[in-house]
């Protein structure tokens, strides 16, 4: 593959990125759309499942990042909306990676981009502040290095893949048992 071939497809994956995380700003807002959106806000300050702060089970990486996120947006709802949007601008180059590869076709790499771009659900869960952007990236990336792993029957790339399973359960834990 030429370089220029390389930066061209690099520079796609960034298009992509870009489209993923902006086309999420215009539908950003500071209110909690559901009481999950305020248990989870609640939690940025308190973690307490006692108390609800975020529900059980708890999804304690999740608040950590949300914590984290604090420090550029001051507003615990706005900040788990940011998020969203972040990992939305992840997961469309992710996708577009994976049809790639996966399907083995490059015509069907940009729809697959388009349709989580463009997807009613994906652009609602993408700019509010609940857990299930960041649940799909990390699916995503299960996929990539279930993929690799397929391809090349590493065991380091398996122990990546539990890694990352271990990481999407501690954000989200219904994750394990779906995947």
């Amino acid at each position: 593959m030429s370089r220029h071939t390389e930066l061209i497809r690099l520079f796609r994956y960034f298009l992509f990125a870009l489209a993923g995380g902006l086309s999420r700003l215009p539908f950003v807002r500071p209110t909690p759309i559901n009481w999950d959106g305020v248990q989870f806000a609640l939690a940025l300050g308190r973690f307490d499942l006692h108390a609800h702060q975020p529900h059980p089970p708890g999804y304690i990486l999740y608040v950590l990042l949300g914590r984290a996120s604090l420090s550029l947006w001051a507003d615990p709802a706005l900040a788990l909306s940011m998020l969203s949007v972040l990992f939305s601008a992840v997961a469309a180059p992710l996708i577009y990676w994976l049809a790639r590869r996966v399907l083995e076709d490059n015509r069907a790499s940009l729809p697959a981009a388009l349709l989580w771009l463009g997807s009613p659900l994906a652009l609602y869960y993408g700019s509010v502040g609940l857990t299930y952007v960041p649940e799909a990236v990390s699916g995503m990336v299960v996929a990539v290095l279930a993929w690799r792993v397929r391809r090349s029957l590493a065991s380091a790339l398996a122990a990546r893949m539990g890694a990352v399973l271990g990481v999407a359960g501690g954000g989200r834990p219904t994750t394990l048992l779906v995947r």
